[in-house]
């Protein structure tokens, strides 16, 4: 099977070994010259392709870029909502996001249960029991939690990725 390569930010670089028996660089020396602007292009290309790992509350850069015309090349933000507990009875919960975007990308979640075995459920979650089951989506204004049942002793966090307006 054939694999994409992985973007990754290189520990050390290669130079030309003839040149590293020089006892002083010389920056208007054209081969390093050339070899630092070589680094620094593949340094911000790696840079600008990787997906971010940070889940904050604040608004942070994906890394990814959403390219259809209507959006004139926009790229991705993050942001981690801290939605506490969950409902203690069937039906919608309701957080206000505060976002101002033009479209959503993705939301998804995690949801904790607070007891000795920790149980972590992904969200959404699927079930084969309708009760069970929780969704979750948004709109320009809230994030909207729907549960089957009780499950007030799970609290969770949603990421919404975004396009901002």
């Amino acid at each position: 099977m054939e694999k994409l390569p992985i973007n990754k930010v290189g520990t050390n670089q290669i130079w030309d070994r003839r040149v590293w028996n020089k006892q002083v660089w010389d920056p208007q020396d054209p081969y390093f010259s050339s070899q630092l602007y070589h680094n620094f292009n593949d340094l911000a290309l790696v840079l600008s392709t990787k997906e971010s790992g940070y889940y904050s509350s604040l608004a942070t850069a994906t890394g990814m870029v959403i390219f259809p015309e209507e959006n004139g090349g926009k790229p991705g933000l993050r942001i981690n909502v801290d939605v506490g507990a969950l409902r203690n009875a069937p039906g919608t919960q309701e957080v206000v996001h505060g976002l101002k975007f033009t479209r959503c990308i993705r939301i998804w979640g995690m949801a904790s249960k607070s007891t000795v075995n920790k149980e972590q459920l992904p969200l959404p979650f699927i079930s084969a029991v309708a009760a069970d089951i929780i969704n979750i989506y948004a709109d320009k204004d809230k994030i909207y939690i729907i549960v089957g049942k009780d499950r007030s002793d799970y609290t969770a966090n949603i990421c919404i990725e975004f396009l901002e307006t």
